[in-house]
């Protein structure tokens, strides 16, 4: 997966790559997106899918438990298959270099019984064993989303990926190659027959170093692994289906009905009374401004994620006083800090030539019924229609009337 640059604010906290190289990325804020690469500056490298918010279900399907036991008993299983065949070579061929020494060879060339049963415990059972395992028992995780595209249509995505173990796929490497090596190099020069040796020491040395707290993980399987990101363009080398439902989990309301997991709506009754045709139209208004506005107002999602009318209008007019304080800055940088909606409407009004009486009676009216839902802790579903598409009115006017600097003409 390639690596993308992320903006101040954004953080990933999981991630999903299925077997066509298509990765999904789960945000801080609960935002699916997508990767997506270009030079642009200041514009955020994720394409936003939906959030969290948006989805009305999810289910997942998968033995993981089961998966992974299995995994560690084939992986035991090998690992004692391969350490029985190396007794089973040094009990009858002495301490020498591995397929090397001159008794092997003359009694593997002779067809001897005891290297037909080094060789079987050696290569091929655990081969057969981890081929017949991985195509006849392990299942694929599948992990199905239903949610609401912006246009408020319904839409789905199934994601699936089949169990990997690491430690399997490092035993099936180490017995191949094993058995190349040993046919190409058995019986060569000298010089040749220490290369394999050397060879051999180098691959298990960067296994144990590169791999080997995966593979600890992989038998502690009792404790909860974290998949966070500590550096925020660094991605995890073999992201789980798991792990990926686990942290989006994290972001929804589940309860248990009837045996089955579902998403917990109680707190959100109150979306269900807006009129969907007009609220889904401003929604859709702000949200196509959304690589502008997520630079202004990071939270500015929280507009539509609040579970109750009050909270909504709150995010209304927090948003509305960070845009306008962005604005301020642009036009007055020599501005003091720490103003509150009230001032930067009024230096607005005072300095931005493109303000009307429109735009400023929209400002006041997300004020009043801002600071009213604030500090009552009451608002109407009207309330927050009538704030929200001030706000949209707001939006489009500073996007249309791009803020430029006056102090060089004050001065």
């Amino acid at each position: 997966m390639a690596k993308v640059p992320l903006l101040e604010g954004e953080e990933i906290v999981a991630y999903f790559k299925d077997g066509k190289k298509h990765s999904l990325l789960l945000t801080k804020e609960g935002w699916i997106v997508m990767p997506l690469e270009h030079r642009i500056s200041n514009i955020s490298n994720l394409s936003r899918l939906f959030h969290v918010n948006d989805i009305k279900k999810i289910h997942m399907k998968s033995k993981i438990g089961l998966n992974k036991i299995s995994s560690i008993i084939v992986n035991c299983f090998c690992i004692i298959s391969i350490f029985y065949a190396c007794s089973l070579y040094v009990s009858n061929f002495g301490y020498t270099n591995l397929f090397l020494s001159s008794e092997f060879i003359a009694a593997w060339y002779d067809y001897d019984p005891i290297t037909d049963k080094i060789l079987l415990y050696l290569f091929f059972t655990p081969f057969i064993t981890i081929f017949l395992h991985s195509y006849f028992v392990l299942s694929k995780d599948r992990l199905f989303i239903d949610y609401v595209n912006r246009d408020g249509t319904s839409s789905s995505i199934t994601l699936e990926k089949r169990h990997n173990s690491i430690l399997t796929n490092l035993i099936l490497i180490t017995i191949l190659t094993g058995y190349l090596s040993w046919f190409f190099f058995a019986g060569t020069e000298p010089n040749l027959e220490r290369l394999d040796i050397y060879l051999l020491i180098l691959a298990i040395f960067f296994i144990l170093v590169n791999y080997g707290p995966d593979i600890k993980n992989e038998f502690v399987f009792w404790k909860p692994r974290k998949q966070y990101f500590s550096v925020p363009n660094e991605f995890i080398s073999s992201p789980s289906l798991g792990d990926f439902y686990c942290q989006l989990k994290n972001f929804l309301p589940l309860v248990e009905e009837d045996g089955k997991v579902a998403i917990d709506r109680r707190n959100t009754d109150f979306a269900k009374s807006l009129p969907d045709t007009k609220y889904l139209q401003l929604k859709k208004r702000i949200e196509s401004h959304d690589s502008i506005i997520s630079q202004i107002v990071v939270h500015y999602n929280h507009i539509f994620l609040s579970g109750t009318p009050w909270l909504s209008c709150g995010a209304v007019r927090t948003s509305t006083e960070k845009l306008l304080n962005y604005r301020v800055k642009l036009i007055l940088p020599k501005e003091p800090k720490n103003k509150n909606l009230t001032d930067f409407r009024n230096l607005l009004n005072k300095h931005d030539s493109s303000l009307t009486s429109d735009i400023l009676r929209d400002i006041d009216h997300i004020s009043v019924l801002g600071n009213n839902a604030i500090h009552n802790m009451e608002a109407s579903t009207s309330d927050y229609i009538s704030m929200l598409e001030k706000f949209v009115n707001v939006l489009d006017w500073h996007i249309s009337h791009p803020p430029t600097s006056i102090v060089n003409h004050d001065e």
